[in-house]
């Protein structure tokens, strides 16, 4: 789990840096899009054929072998690293083509609309395909890469991006012109107090969702809550978020990605805090759950666009690999820190929802600073990201 994060924090930064600066017939976003699709949707078909790749070494090393399932592991971790390698990659530039072909007053139903795809199909693949997943594992890898790498490599070849004005880029075929690359990213994304403000506001907002996250099948089975009803409850939730996904995403548009997530992230923490205070049987835990993932999900579509809003429009995917890099190296530490809270707690799980409402809190006051600086740059009709 916290592999996708290493990579992230290594490698997205980099690739964002770079695609930024590249300039090419077919734009800067899907020439890198183009390199690594075909690499992740290898990966992720080969990760199928992970006990096929493991037994015909075994066979082959004989005496030698350490055995068939070590070595299926060994074959399931490395296609597992090669597709996160290539996601990575396709998703440090993924949002920044979003942001550079689809018109900003347009963004938050944008996203709304792709949020209410994916929930169509976590819905679809939990009801028809999960429980068919230990029976037909291969076809479904040899489908997921599939689809993945088909719909990636015709949007690369149905959209077209503009044109952008130069950059001056650092040389970068050296150590020298590395460590100067280097410099200018900090410099750049770093060395302003609103940016870091902001970076503040979307690492600890997304942190206030992993306690629950993490820990909510624990928390209904030590409430006596059966996974059928913990599967209908997270059902309900899907179903609720998907019906407010456009809503959602329009008021974004209308009012600003800014203010719609300081809405939600304040309505978020009301509603973790009255779990953490009164979840005491199965009952209140399904209640508190499914309030949880409505609002998580208003926040989820209002903050879609909301880098795309407030960070340069030039060196977008850069200043979002910054964020991402925080936020990666926040639920790096998250996971470990909460867990030993609660072993120190006795395991009351109710406190992952008031450690919820906590972080929201704290992000909702980074919002408000945000929001200061937002209204002095401009405010929603005259915003200008500052260089």
């Amino acid at each position: 789990g916290s592999l996708p994060s290493l990579i992230g924090i290594i490698l997205g930064p980099i690739i964002s840096f770079h695609s930024d600066r590249h300039r090419s017939p077919r734009g800067r976003r899907i020439p890198y899009l183009l390199a690594v699709t075909p690499l992740a949707a290898t990966a992720m078909i080969c990760l199928g054929f992970s006990p096929f790749f493991g037994r015909a070494l075994h066979g082959l090393l004989g005496d030698h072998s350490p055995g068939e399932k070590p070595l299926i592991l060994v074959f399931f971790g490395l296609f597992w690293t090669v597709f996160e390698i290539g996601t990575v990659a396709a998703n440090s530039v993924f949002g920044a083509l979003i942001n550079d072909v689809v018109p900003k007053e347009l963004l938050g139903r944008f996203f709304s609309l792709m949020r209410a795809v994916s929930l169509l199909v976590g819905m679809g693949f939990n009801f028809w395909i999960m429980g068919q997943a230990e029976t037909f594992y291969l076809w479904i890898f040899v489908g997921i890469g599939t689809l993945y790498g088909g719909g990636f490599m015709l949007m690369c070849l149905k959209v077209k991006e503009g044109t952008y004005p130069l950059l001056e880029e650092p040389p970068l075929e050296d150590g020298r012109g590395f460590i100067a690359g280097t410099k200018t990213y900090f410099r750049e994304c770093f060395s302003n107090s609103y940016y870091i403000w902001v970076f503040t506001l979307m690492t600890v907002s997304i942190l206030a969702f992993l306690p629950i996250n993490l820990f909510s099948v624990v928390f209904a089975k030590s409430m006596a809550v059966s996974m059928d009803s913990y599967g209908k409850a997270f059902a309900l939730m899907l179903l609720i978020s998907l019906v407010l996904s456009y809503p959602i995403g329009a008021l974004a548009d209308r009012f600003h990605p800014l203010r719609m997530t300081l809405v939600t992230l304040g309505l978020y923490a009301v509603v973790t805090l009255w779990g953490g205070l009164f979840i005491s049987d199965g009952d209140s835990f399904l209640i508190a759950f499914v309030l949880n993932g409505i609002f998580a999900g208003c926040f989820w579509t209002s903050s879609a666009s909301l880098g795309q809003r407030l960070f340069p429009h030039s060196r977008f995917a850069q200043f979002a690999s910054a964020a991402g890099m925080l936020c990666a190296l926040g639920g790096i530490l998250m996971g470990p820190a909460l867990g030993r809270f609660l072993d120190l707690t006795g395991s009351v799980y109710r406190y992952t929802f008031l450690v919820s409402s906590c972080l929201a809190v704290l992000g909702l006051l980074a919002g408000l600073v945000v929001h200061a600086g937002f209204m002095t740059l401009g405010g929603p009709k005259n915003y200008t990201a500052p260089e």
